[in-house]
């Protein structure tokens, strides 16, 4: 990947029953970071052609609830990519709508 191009990942989804863990439909949200986890598994497949690991989080906010029957759009983004010989880190932005 040159540093100036930008790889992008994104993943539509409709939450259903079965991803609710709470009483009133409440989906908890670790079932979003799963799905987070899975873009940064694409974004490293389409970087690097081989599946990668998403070592840590930052800064995790969630803002509002998330219920079954939602549809949520998740949205990965590289923003910086550093390279020391075979191995490879990178800043992400994640966005979900």
């Amino acid at each position: 990947m040159s540093e100036s191009a930008e790889l992008s990942a994104m993943i539509r989804v409709r939450l259903s029953a079965n991803d609710a863990h709470y009483g009133g439909q409440l989906v908890n949200g670790a079932h979003m970071l799963s799905l987070f986890g899975d873009l940064a598994t694409e974004l490293a497949i389409m970087c690097d052609g081989d599946e990668g690991l998403l070592v840590s989080y930052e800064n995790v906010e969630f803002l509002a609830p998330i219920y079954a029957g939602d549809f949520v759009v998740l949205i990965l983004v590289i923003q910086q990519l550093i390279c020391w010989n075979s191995l490879s880190s990178s800043d992400v932005l994640l966005v979900q709508r």
